[in-house]
């Protein structure tokens, strides 16, 4: 596992600030455990929406945040969640960069 992003869409009877006591670092801490270092921070991002919200959360490598040719985004989307009462949290691994990637770090 190189990359890694995580995201979460509160309900709307929620405040977006419930998704970031989960997100930081309730969820983060053992997500960085779970993979065996993780240097950079994991991106994240969140939003208050109804049922069927999709949400798009950046993905980076867990050791070198700039690495360009692993950035990338994952999106999701579930047809009843979140309920008005409900947080939908998720977790995004890559085990590699983008397919066909053209970016390069300047060294």
């Amino acid at each position: 596992m190189e990359s890694y992003g995580k995201g979460a869409i509160v309900g709307l009877d929620g405040e977006i600030e419930h998704a970031a006591a989960l997100l930081h670092p309730r969820f983060g801490a053992p997500v960085r455990a779970a993979v065996g270092k993780g240097d950079d921070i994991i991106p994240s991002t969140k939003k208050v929406g109804g049922a069927g919200s999709s949400l798009l959360f950046p993905i980076t490598n867990k050791n070198r945040i700039w690495d360009f040719d692993r950035m990338d985004a994952a999106e999701i989307s579930i047809a009843d969640a979140p309920r008005p009462d409900e947080i939908l949290v998720a977790l995004a691994l890559a085990i590699g960069g983008r397919p066909l990637h053209r970016t390069q770090a300047d060294s």
